[in-house]
């Protein structure tokens, strides 16, 4: 991993409405939006399951003052992509082999990429919170192993050891997590038939579905189960 920078931050108490500052390649621009079910994902803390997550409700709770540590990770077509890591040793009731599934620091959420705590965790920044949860992450492999960006419209550096920027959407109600696919993406929009027939005239649909699967969600706020 290539790390261009990185800033340590230490967790403060947020009071307060929370609003969620969310950077989408969907619209290419910085904008506010409220968090999905308006008044919950407020804890901060480390959540084991989606469930927990969806619930409102982690495991573990932030020690006041434990660092985490803002990275970004450099890949080539999508620009740098933002990442946390902390050291789990920091906090009371971790071990190695507690499931992790992601945090919320009171800003930002971020999903892990491994299933267990670790040290050297890493976890993604959630790009768009809402009726789909959208992310991108990073599959490393060998250069004789092949990555699902290879059928899935994934981004490949070369060499050696293949990088692939994989872009991952999750159902907010179900906690279904699948990586974005033009097939994906059309069964999610077949409800929708305006949405249906802009994403059909689409010469590079590999290149917009993330933007089809925010368009949906923001249209489709309605299907959040309460």
């Amino acid at each position: 991993m290539q790390v261009l920078k990185s800033k340590k931050i230490v967790l403060g108490i947020i009071a307060g409405a929370l609003l969620l500052v969310v950077r989408s390649a969907a619209y290419g621009q910085e904008r506010t939006d409220t968090l999905f079910y308006f008044s919950t994902i407020k804890v901060k803390g480390i959540y084991k399951s989606f469930d927990e997550f969806r619930r409102n409700a982690p495991s573990i709770a932030f020690p006041e003052g434990m660092p985490i540590e803002y990275l970004e990770e450099e890949t080539v077509y999508e620009g740098n992509l933002p990442i946390a890591q902390f050291n789990c040793d920091s906090v009371a009731p971790c071990e190695k082999k507690t499931p992790i599934w992601g945090f919320y620091d009171g800003t930002n959420v971020y999903i892990s990429r491994a299933a267990t705590f670790d040290k050297k965790n890493v976890y993604d920044k959630v790009r768009y919170l809402g009726r789909y949860i959208y992310y991108q992450t990073i599959l490393k492999a060998n250069g004789n192993e092949t990555g699902p960006g290879a059928s899935s419209g994934g981004y490949t550096m070369g060499g050696a050891r293949k990088i692939t920027l994989i872009e991952k959407g999750i159902d907010i109600n179900t906690g279904e997590t699948f990586e974005l696919s033009n097939l994906k993406i059309t069964k999610i929009l077949s409800n929708d038939k305006a949405l249906t027939a802009e994403f059909k005239k689409e010469k590079k649909k590999e290149k917009r579905q993330n933007v089809y699967l925010i368009k949906y969600a923001e249209k489709h706020k309605e299907q959040i189960r309460k």
